[in-house]
Order: C-alpha cells, then sequence, then structure tokens
C-alpha cells in the first residue's frame, strides 16, 4: 500500500471514530437531560403550567422541553415559555403527542420559566430543562 492510500485509510478511520464518539455524546446528553424529567399538569382552563410559581433550568439540558402525554389529543398541543424576567416567546411551537419537543433553545442554567398553552383543555406530561 502506497504511503498516500496508508494515510488516506487511516484518516477514514479517523474521521469515523470521531463521528461515533459524537454520536454517542449527544445520545448521553440527551438521556441524562430527559432522566431528569418531571411530570406536570394542566387543569382544564389553566393558561400556564405550574400555575403559579416558576420551573428553573438545570445544567442537564441546554433547552426547555415538553412531552405532552396522549389525554384524548391526537395531534397534540401549541406551547410556548414564558420567562419570569423577560416575557414570552412571541410563537408557540406545537408539541406532538408523546414525543420531546424542544420550546425554547440555550436557556441558561438557573432560568426561571413556564410553560403557556394557547388552549383550555387539560394537558399532563413531562418537561426537561
Amino acid at each position: 500500500m502506497t504511503s498516500k492510500r496508508l494515510l488516506a485509510s487511516a484518516g477514514a478511520v479517523l474521521l469515523a471514530a470521531t463521528g461515533l464518539t459524537i454520536g454517542v455524546d449527544q445520545s448521553a446528553s440527551a438521556a441524562t437531560c430527559y432522566g431528569g424529567a418531571e411530570t406536570f399538569k394542566k387543569a382544564e382552563g389553566a393558561k400556564y403550567v405550574p400555575g403559579s410559581g416558576w420551573y428553573k433550568t438545570t445544567s442537564r439540558c441546554n433547552d426547555i422541553n415538553i412531552k405532552v402525554a396522549r389525554e384524548g389529543m391526537s395531534r397534540g398541543r401549541n406551547v410556548r415559555v414564558c420567562f419570569e424576567n423577560g416575557g414570552c416567546q412571541s410563537a408557540y411551537k406545537l408539541a406532538t403527542v408523546n414525543e420531546w419537543t424542544v420550546i425554547a433553545t440555550n436557556v441558561k442554567d438557573g432560568t426561571t420559566f413556564r410553560f403557556q398553552f394557547e388552549t383550555a383543555p387539560s394537558a399532563a406530561g413531562a418537561w426537561a430543562a
């Protein structure tokens, strides 16, 4: 094997190994983030979760995530994040039933927030931040 081919082969192996490591790190981060998830329940007619007080982001997640449980919904719920010291996001995002949905990205640790639902029906699920 020529030195160029040997070098190219070594580079390909290194690139493949690096790609594999990146994939493992992302999976590990998601497992750590969602592993610390907490449950929520929204009462019929309530707009915010929690109804009083605030949730707080942690070092486990870079984002604010929500997972809405099925409870008679086929599509999901429109949700946005409101921050204690900064108002609400300008748009709602569709939180698909039984799937983790990122509602706010790159949020600092220790940020206080709550979820605002666009519609009145009750809801339940989990959140991770």
